[in-house]
């Protein structure tokens, strides 16, 4: 898999994907209630995908040595953001489902504990380079991820 397939690339085509995916969600399902339904649910699948393949990518490179799993775990960093983008989507989703549905409602646990899972995301994501593992110490960094 060349250049074209790693890094940076893998996060740019992650995201015209998953932005294509939620354009042909709303254009098949419309721009309504159930269209933006679709779309969430979409979105929470895409970040299921992704937040596993990120997480588990060391554990299958050590359980199977095959090409895809080298470059899983070369790419892991950006199959992570690539997941954080999906799950932006999924929250831009939630929060215009809300805007277009007058029943929908949320409990305050709920925002609390995805508010908190946002903040450690996009903390996460913005500390996910060298640089940032640099300037924070291994350590922190490794608490952190």
């Amino acid at each position: 898999m060349g250049a074209r397939n790693a890094g940076k690339a893998v996060v740019g085509s992650a995201t015209a994907a998953l932005v294509a995916m939620c354009a042909v969600i709303l254009l098949t399902s419309g721009t309504g209630e159930e269209g933006w339904r679709v779309v969430v649910r979409a979105t929470a699948r895409t970040s299921l995908v992704l937040f596993t393949a990120a997480y588990v990518a060391s554990s299958l490179r050590a359980f199977h040595q095959g090409a895809a799993t080298k470059w899983l775990l070369a790419n892991r960093r950006y199959v992570g953001l690539s997941y954080a983008v999906s799950h932006t989507l999924h929250l831009a989703a939630i929060v215009v489902l809300s805007r277009v549905d007058a029943d929908f409602e949320t409990s305050a646990v709920a925002l609390v504990f995805g508010g908190l899972a946002y903040v450690f995301l996009y903390a996460m994501a913005l500390t996910s380079s060298d640089r940032a593992v640099a300037a924070m110490g291994i350590a922190n960094w490794r608490r952190l991820h």
